[in-house]
């Protein structure tokens, strides 16, 4: 932002050659935290995605019992992030093994692990989605030729490669833009994106909160233009 002053009166705009450079500096100085948003980030997706398919497709043709591991899921979202974190802090405080307390004092294993609840919910949604708008005629011909669940898969992973994608895009934006877990969570000497803005607005510096911020909006900007578009045909149309 510049300001300018016409006839005594100062007024603000925006030049795009004076902001991004700025921005794109702020952010350069940040690039650890940015580095360790994406492992964290990608950690949670990693763990999140596989294991809610893996239990969806144990019962693919048993909506009443998916139906309960979705409402289960959205439960979740009652939990105050907060309180989530300080049960998995409990649990990993009281861990005697040594193997378990050094991950959990030196690896980002405890945020990793404090965000699958935050964010498997939402992976679930836009799995069932996809499953419901699946035309089952497919699978059934798989089975005549004598696929197992395996195959059964395969096929339908082929088909929907693309909602495997954004699925994964998805859960790894809502990892990477959460605070509260990845705060009380994360072991010293590591920070994230979100973690950064969160002190850098309660220290004042506005200006380097609005240009991590825009930075950071960019790159959501792009990830969720990029789910909407794997998305869209696939799920939104059947």
């Amino acid at each position: 932002m510049c300001f300018e002053s016409q006839a005594g009166v100062w007024t603000a705009h925006w030049k795009a050659g004076v902001v991004l450079p700025r921005v794109w500096a702020t952010n350069w100085e940040l690039r650890h935290a940015w580095l360790w948003s994406c492992a964290v980030a990608g950690g949670a997706a990693v763990v999140s995605v596989p294991l809610v398919i893996a239990l969806f497709w144990r019962f693919r043709y048993r909506d009443g019992v998916r139906s309960v591991f979705l409402l289960t899921g959205l439960s979740l979202f009652v939990i105050p992030a907060p309180w989530l974190a300080v049960c998995w802090t409990e649990l990993f405080s009281r861990a005697t093994w040594p193997p378990v307390v050094w991950l959990y004092d030196h690896t980002i294993l405890a945020p990793v692990l404090g965000l699958v609840p935050r964010i498997a919910p939402i992976v679930a949604i836009l799995w069932e989605a996809g499953w419901r708008t699946f035309p089952r005629e497919e699978l059934r011909l798989a089975a005549l030729h004598g696929a197992g669940a395996w195959g059964e898969f395969a096929a339908y992973s082929t088909a929907r490669r693309g909602l495997i994608v954004a699925i994964f895009l998805a859960a790894f934006l809502l990892a990477a833009t959460e605070l509260p877990v990845t705060l009380m969570l994360l072991p010293p000497g590591i920070t994230t994106v979100a973690v950064e803005v969160a002190g850098l607005w309660h220290a004042g510096i506005e200006e380097r909160v609005a240009a991590v911020c825009l930075g950071q909006g960019m790159v959501l900007a792009g990830g969720f233009f990029a789910v909407w578009h794997w998305l869209q045909p696939r799920v939104l149309k059947g």
